[in-house]
């Protein structure tokens, strides 16, 4: 029979294993300096939560709105955070939906255009299976993003996520930008 010291060294790493492959196992936080990782963060949440939502599926993603408006306004942090699940979604691989495509290119001398938010210029919104809505909420910990995934004709939600965006990378883009990137 083995030593008392043999047994409780034996328990301790195999005890020590578990508890590494545990934190392995766990889902990584997001960066704290970059709204990536929370893009990253809601897609898997949306990937994972969505029983019928699967890779080749058609998705629009739209901006998150701020819950205390009228669904109506939105911000710079709102904008980014759309940008940045649209090429999150697509390494999902869902077919991202680009509504704000224009029927041609707008050439100036400040660049050239396909995309416009003038309606009036938008080609005819092309079918999809999902649309991303999301609410954004300021809370003093920064701002909490509410997002789901709609079936487009029966307006069931089949997915959902939630992630809050800490104060500090809210604060530190705001000074990065120069901008309101929140409301206030």
């Amino acid at each position: 029979m083995p030593s008392n010291t043999t047994w409780f060294k034996w328990v301790a790493l195999s005890v020590s294993s578990l508890l590494l492959l545990a934190c392995s196992s766990q889902p990584q936080s997001p960066a704290p300096n970059d709204i990536r990782g929370y893009a990253q963060s809601l897609t898997e949440q949306l990937m994972s939560s969505g029983e019928y939502v699967r890779g080749g599926q058609r998705v629009m993603v739209t901006t998150p709105a701020w819950l205390e408006s009228d669904l109506n306004r939105s911000s710079l942090l709102a904008l980014q955070l759309q940008e940045t699940l649209m090429a999150e979604l697509h390494k999902a691989h869902l077919d991202v939906v680009e509504f704000k495509l224009t029927d041609g290119v707008r050439v100036t001398s400040a660049g050239d255009f396909p995309l416009s938010r003038d309606y009036l210029e938008l080609r005819e919104v092309q079918p999809a299976q999902y649309i991303l809505a999301a609410t954004a909420v300021e809370r003093a910990d920064g701002v909490t993003i509410n997002a789901r995934l709609v079936e487009f004709n029966s307006q069931v939600v089949a997915a959902t996520a939630e992630v809050t965006i800490p104060r500090a990378l809210v604060d530190k883009l705001r000074s990065e930008q120069g901008v309101e990137l929140v409301s206030r």
